[in-house]
C-alpha cells in the first residue's frame, strides 16, 4: 500500500536500514514514486551513509520524473553542541551532477555548512546548459538569505538539443546568455540581476526554423 505523508503527499515504498557498531554508523535508504496529488515528482531515491558521527561519507542518487538523474557525494561530520539546535554539519560537496533534460556538473569540491539556523555554500562553479555558473556567496538563516554569482555561455536551447542529439551543429547557434546577480532578503527583497546576450540567436520552430536575428539583448532588474 502507498504511504500517506502528513502533508498529503504519497510514497509507493520506503525502506531504510541502519546500524551503529563501535561508533561506526551505516545507513541505507530507498524511496520510490513520490507523488504530489497524482503527479510523480521523484521516481526513486537511494541514499547511503557510512563512517562515524565525526567523519562520514554520503552518496545519493535521485531519478526525477523527466528522466533527469542527479548524483551527489559529500563527506563531513557533525559538531554536536550542548543545545541540540546548535548542532552543525560541516563538510565538502565533492560531486553534484545531473544527466537528462538539463545536464550539469559541479566542477570542483566546495565546502558546505548546515544547521537548523544556518546554511552556507562556499564559492563553487558548475557547468550547465553548455556554459558555467559561478556561485560567489550563498547563505541562509531564518531571517536573512543572500545569493551572489555570475553565469556565462548559458544556452537557451541546449537541453532540447541534448535530447535530439543535434548538439554539434545547432548548439553553436543557440542563444547564449551571460549575467550577474546579487540578491538578498531580510525585511524585504533587495538586489540586482543583469542579463545579456553573448552570442547566438533565438530560433523559432517551423519549416524551416526562423531566426529572430538578435544582435543585442539586455535585461537589468533592481529591487
Amino acid at each position: 500500500h502507498d504511504i500517506l505523508l502528513p502533508s498529503g503527499d504519497q510514497l509507493a515504498s520506503f525502506n531504510t536500514d541502519a546500524s551503529l557498531n563501535n561508533a561506526t554508523l551505516a545507513l541505507s535508504l530507498q524511496a520510490n514514486d513520490y507523488r504530489i496529488d497524482t503527479q510523480t515528482v521523484l521516481r526513486s531515491l537511494q541514499l547511503t551513509l557510512h563512517g562515524n558521527m565525526a567523519q562520514h561519507e554520503l552518496n545519493a542518487t535521485a531519478q526525477l520524473k523527466n528522466n533527469q538523474q542527479i548524483l551527489l557525494h559529500a563527506r563531513g561530520g557533525l559538531s554536536v553542541a550542548a543545545q541540540l539546535g546548535d548542532t552543525q554539519w560541516h563538510g565538502s560537496l565533492t560531486e553534484l551532477s545531473g544527466t537528462g533534460a538539463l545536464p550539469f556538473n559541479l566542477n570542483s569540491a566546495t565546502s558546505v555548512t548546515l544547521s537548523k539556523e544556518y546554511i552556507a555554500l562556499a564559492a563553487a562553479e558548475l557547468s550547465v546548459a553548455g556554459g558555467k555558473i559561478s556561485l560567489k556567496r550563498n547563505e541562509w538563516t531564518p531571517h536573512h538569505w543572500r545569493s551572489r554569482g555570475s553565469f556565462t555561455g548559458i544556452g537557451l536551447r541546449f537541453a532540447q538539443l541534448a535530447q535530439t542529439k543535434r548538439i554539434a551543429s545547432e548548439a553553436q547557434e543557440a542563444l547564449r546568455l551571460g549575467g550577474t546577480w546579487d540578491i538578498s532578503s531580510a525585511a524585504q527583497l533587495t538586489g540586482d540581476l543583469h542579463l545579456f546576450r553573448e552570442s547566438g540567436d533565438l530560433r523559432l520552430s517551423g519549416a524551416p526554423p526562423f531566426a529572430l536575428g538578435l544582435e543585442k539583448l539586455q535585461l537589468t532588474a533592481r529591487a
